[in-house]
């Protein structure tokens, strides 16, 4: 999220966020009515609407205190579902048939046309998403009145008493997971590595839905930014695409049949395409005007022939507003290729408000020939001198703290990792002690969660690192007599860590520790006694949002100290 008011107001109430997230699903219980029109533009911009013209919500929207704040939050988080189901259904999950990953095997509400069920198996017993909260709707007259805006009635009250039972579905699928992930783990074996990286998985969905409520951020202030594009695929400068198999039928979903994930073309509005006007109604076409969006050889300058039907707006029908727009050739591409896509170029495409959304292009290059399976490059110092003896640690996305393969860089700086698996891998490299010189992550960038993935199989992969100098981080750890406690955990989180700190060690029987090869950067530092133990942060701060950040670069952070007071 862009906007530090709209970043703060949703971190604020973020079981508001994930509660929204869950009410379009929650429509479909029962004799629930309203599951699929809450998952669309017309309904967000009616409940957005709404909000904007209350006279009770404050002269601050973006107060994170303020009266309408929960609403907010609880509108966004609807608008950030509808936009994941729509990425996900066009871009994941046709990975199903591609691979012929399938799972049902007595897994209730699982089922071949979708991968919902089995992927969130992975997500709470492997990436550990925690146990929704249900908070009280913000205001249900609001909600009401929203749905009879966007034209569909029937919509009551009593529809939303199911609400609070929404963490039930946590509690059972975490006992499903008990029995199911291991046969899900080895059924879908690329699926599961890859939902969280893969074009429409969640690093995908988050780029989208975070331009989507850009947009609505605007809207709800009165001032709706012009459309663009947020995130596409092929991703820009992607030089992995198959050169053959264009030319086939496209539809979302993971039924037996479909297919062709990785030939799409498809780009992500901020904004939708024209829905139907309140009231309901059909009318608005799915397929878009010749020239909205084009593919040209780069290396000719010539245009491709667009496959019948295309350009147009998926993953399904026009009327509801859909945000994702699809162009396909008519022909298979050319090997190692390069090729532009442009959106809005020749023909102008507009969204719902009628506006034209900026023109946008993008490229990519076909695959060169023969899978290669091995990443290889060469390290360097301060000054681009070899650094010989350095270890390179190849992690996939599903790896914890042990990397899947590791090589060492000979005299000249260079390494190869060779036989990789499927999968992207991120690369942390570490130099010999007494080099001064820092650790780097693939694309030197300081820490695992940003840093540059290389796919395998792959045309070629080179990682190439420059480490530059650090002083490191040490301390000593003490108990409440002062006397030193040896064998406590510490751990470094850079801001950009998520669940894995960037480094870990543990104090020595005096009670120091030392990070010597940490990336240059700002740090916080957390201390932990045993493995179930509450972390305790730096200077007493009792969590990491409130932790005193340490500066790691020449000048050496010494004296980052803890005590304990039992």
């Amino acid at each position: 999220v862009e906007d530090p008011d709209l970043a703060a107001l949703l971190r604020a109430h973020e079981e508001q966020v994930r509660a929204g997230a869950m009410f379009p699903d929650a429509g479909y219980v029962g004799s629930n009515t309203y599951g699929e029109e809450a998952h669309w533009q017309r309904f967000v911009d009616a409940y957005i609407d709404l909000i904007a013209a209350r006279t009770d919500c404050g002269p601050d929207l973006a107060d994170p205190d303020g009266p309408c704040a929960d609403m907010i939050a609880h509108a966004f988080g609807i608008a950030g579902h509808g936009m994941g189901d729509e990425v996900w259904d066009w871009l994941f999950e046709p990975n199903g048939p591609d691979l012929n990953e399938y799972y049902t095997n007595g897994l209730p509400t699982a089922n071949e046309g979708g991968a919902e069920t089995q992927m969130d198996l992975v997500a709470v017993g492997v990436h550990g998403v925690p146990r929704p909260q249900t908070p009280a709707l913000p205001d249900t007259t609001t909600l009401l009145q929203a749905f009879t805006n966007a034209g569909f009635s029937g919509v009551t009250a009593d529809q939303f008493n199911y609400i609070p039972a929404l963490p039930v579905v946590w509690d059972v699928e975490t006992q499903w997971a008990a029995e199911h992930l291991a046969g899900v783990q080895a059924a879908m074996p690329w699926m599961s590595a890859n939902m969280v990286t893969a074009p429409g998985g969640v690093n995908f969905a988050a780029e989208a839905i975070a331009g989507y409520w850009g947009s609505m951020w605007g809207r709800l202030n009165g001032a709706q930014p012009i459309t663009e594009v947020s995130i596409t695929y092929p991703a820009p400068g992607q030089t992995d695409i198959p050169a053959t198999g264009w030319v086939r039928s496209y539809q979302p979903g993971s039924s037996r049949g479909r297919g062709g994930a990785r030939t799409r073309i498809t780009a992500v509005l901020t904004y939708s395409r024209p829905y139907a006007a309140p009231g309901g109604g059909g009318g608005v076409p799915a397929q878009m005007a010749a020239g909205t969006m084009t593919i040209t050889e780069m290396s000719t300058g010539t245009s491709l022939p667009i496959l019948s039907g295309f350009p147009r707006s998926v993953p399904y029908g026009g009327d509801a507003g859909q945000h994702l727009i699809d162009v396909q050739p008519a022909t298979d591409l050319n090997p190692c290729a390069w090729y532009e896509v442009a959106v809005g170029v020749t023909t102008p495409v507009t969204d719902a408000r009628g506006q034209v959304v900026k023109p946008h292009t993008w490229q990519f290059r076909t695959d060169c020939g023969p899978e290669v399976r091995t990443i290889t490059g060469r390290v360097t110092g301060s000054l681009d001198q070899p650094v010989p003896g350095t270890w390179v640690l190849a992690y996939a996305d599903t790896d914890g703290l042990t990397p899947t393969a590791a090589a060492v860089t000979v005299a000249d700086g260079t390494y190869a990792i060779a036989g990789l698996g499927d999968g992207t891998y991120r690369l942390v490299f570490i130099p010999p002690s007494g080099t001064g010189l820092g650790a780097t992550w693939s694309g030197d960038q300081p820490s695992r969660g940003i840093a540059t993935g290389y796919p395998i199989p792959a045309a070629r992969s080179e990682a190439d690192a420059h480490l530059t100098t650090s002083a490191g981080l040490s301390g000593r750890v003490t108990g409440p007599t002062d006397t030193p406690r040896a064998g406590v955990t510490v751990v470094a989180v850079a801001p950009q860590d998520t669940w894995l700190p960037t480094a870990q060690t543990v104090t020595a029987a005096d009670g120091t520790y030392a990070f010597d090869r940490l990336p240059p950067g700002s740090y916080k530092v957390a201390f932990r006694v045993g493995t179930t133990a509450p972390w305790q942060w730096y200077l007493a701060s009792h969590d990491r949002a409130s932790a005193t950040s340490v500066t790691v670069g020449a000048t050496p952070a010494v004296d980052v100290n803890h005590r304990f007071t039992k």
